[in-house]
């Protein structure tokens, strides 16, 4: 018999999309779960009910409600509190906390711009956008240091409170490096959690061949976003032109056409 199974759903990005299906695929595909429970806020709800569906019953979707807004005034927020603190008022953390509960295990394939939340369950989850503690001012919110602290206290507490899992070597040493050793995350490349794979060479060239590309490449998907490094993509190509002139950097992705024109950039 399977696991209840809750996935947080963070619908920020088109990866975050991509993330959700292939891990929920792969729970449902290798009868891990019986079910799971999408929880999702409320700006998220139609997105997923529209996911959902392509489980069927197998998948449903719990909405989270969002957290009390108190008053500026400090005098009255104090007072405010006290009074539900005295009174045992069920705070909307406490109710999503209950909800969140009723699985035996949280999945959280996307945390990012969202605290960990404080439950009794096991929860695994990604993390992800590491760019901003290597780059200074790559960070999706704003080139501060309370930025990046901000972040980095986010991701801290995920760590604290959850179970890490990384599909690549590459990313546990990102995750090291300004976390420590002592975050010790599970490597688990995705394929073994959906029906992903590498493309039969045959197919991989044809689809090559439909871009316009022809002779030697590197390919990099990706979308022109100040977080995704592509400044020092091209910094890179640049050095390896040097030696290899005849290789073409291929970019597919979302916003490329800002690169059109450039000669040592194919673009798809």
């Amino acid at each position: 018999m399977g696991l209840a199974v809750g996935v947080l759903v963070n619908f920020g990005s088109t990866g975050a999309w991509r993330y959700t299906e292939r891990i929920v695929d792969g729970l449902l595909a290798n009868d891990f779960a019986d079910g799971v429970s999408l929880f999702v806020t409320t700006h998220h709800v139609n997105e997923s009910v529209g996911l959902a569906q392509r489980w069927g019953t197998r998948a449903r979707v719990v909405q989270l409600e969002s957290p009390r807004v108190y008053t500026s005034v400090r005098w009255a927020r104090l007072l405010q509190k006290k009074l539900e603190k005295k009174l045992r008022c069920r705070l909307p953390e406490d109710r999503n906390r209950a909800k969140l509960e009723q699985c035996d295990l949280l999945f959280c394939p996307w945390p990012y711009n969202i605290a960990a939340p404080v439950v009794d369950r096991p929860l695994v989850f990604i993390p992800h956008d590491f760019t901003y503690a290597r780059n200074f001012g790559t960070t999706l919110y704003g080139s501060k240091v309370s930025d990046m602290e901000w972040q980095m206290e986010l991701h801290r507490g995920w760590f604290n409170r959850g179970t890490c899992v990384l599909s690549s070597a590459f990313v546990r040493d990102e995750v090291r490096r300004p976390f420590g050793c002592g975050v010790d995350p599970a490597v688990i490349p995705l394929a073994r959690l959906s029906g992903i794979g590498r493309l039969p060479e045959a197919d991989a060239d044809a689809r090559v061949r439909n871009l316009g590309v022809s002779g030697r490449f590197v390919l990099c998907a990706n979308n022109l976003a100040h977080h995704k490094n592509f400044g020092q993509l091209c910094g890179a190509f640049h050095l390896l032109r040097q030696k290899h002139p005849d290789v073409c950097l291929v970019s597919v992705g979302a916003r490329l056409m800002r690169c059109a024109g450039r000669q040592t950039t194919r673009l798809a």
